[in-house]
């Protein structure tokens, strides 16, 4: 529902109360609109983890351990798939796969967004435009050091280690969640019994 009001141009608080079922979703306020008590829409969702923009945090509400949690990422949004097509594609080599496959223009040049709120795109909210991310990217890939890049390549260093940062600090996304190991608690505590 979220994600509706944003394609519709507003923004959308809410609030979450537990139920039997699941978790109910209440939609509760629009801005550039209204919802009134008698339209608000109920949505169950046996999960632990929502997806709704929280304006004006602009993050995602996730529940974690029981409590509600902000965070600003969509961790195994694009990644919970069964496979993925062009998984090993650079953003520059996806715009390049579609003009050779001849989707058009409009949508190849559209700027791309995670749409977490209105006007947002991952170029601003990265720092740096894909071009030159694939570029720097490409070339760790490849065992250059930063130095090297920004010689080698039209970026500066900055720009680089901003890169470096960005890998490290979401390196927890492409890892899978850790696992707490119970079972040897459970049996020292049999043995102790």
């Amino acid at each position: 529902m979220v994600e509706l009001f944003a394609k519709l141009g507003m923004q959308a608080t809410i609030s979450i109360r537990p139920t039997v079922k699941g978790m109910r979703v209440y939609l509760i306020t629009v801005v550039n609109g209204a919802i009134y008590p008698e339209s608000v829409s109920k949505v169950y969702y046996k999960g632990i983890v929502w997806c709704p923009d929280v304006p004006p945090y602009h993050n995602l509400l996730v529940e974690r351990n029981g409590k509600f949690t902000f965070c600003g990422n969509t961790k195994y949004g694009d990644g919970g798939v069964d496979f993925l097509p062009i998984g090993d594609l650079y953003k520059t080599e996806v715009w390049e796969l579609a003009r050779y496959l001849g989707v058009p223009d409009k949508i190849i040049k559209k700027k791309p967004s995670a749409g977490l709120w209105i006007g947002q795109t991952d170029e601003e909210e990265l720092g740096i435009t894909y071009v030159k991310l694939d570029t720097i990217l490409k070339a760790l890939e490849r065992g250059y050091k930063p130095e090297e890049i920004h010689e080698k390549f039209d970026v500066t260093l900055e720009e680089v280690e901003r890169v470096l940062r960005l890998i490290e600090v979401s390196k927890h996304k492409r890892e899978m969640p850790p696992v707490v190991r119970l079972r040897d608690l459970i049996e020292l505590s049999r043995i102790q019994l």
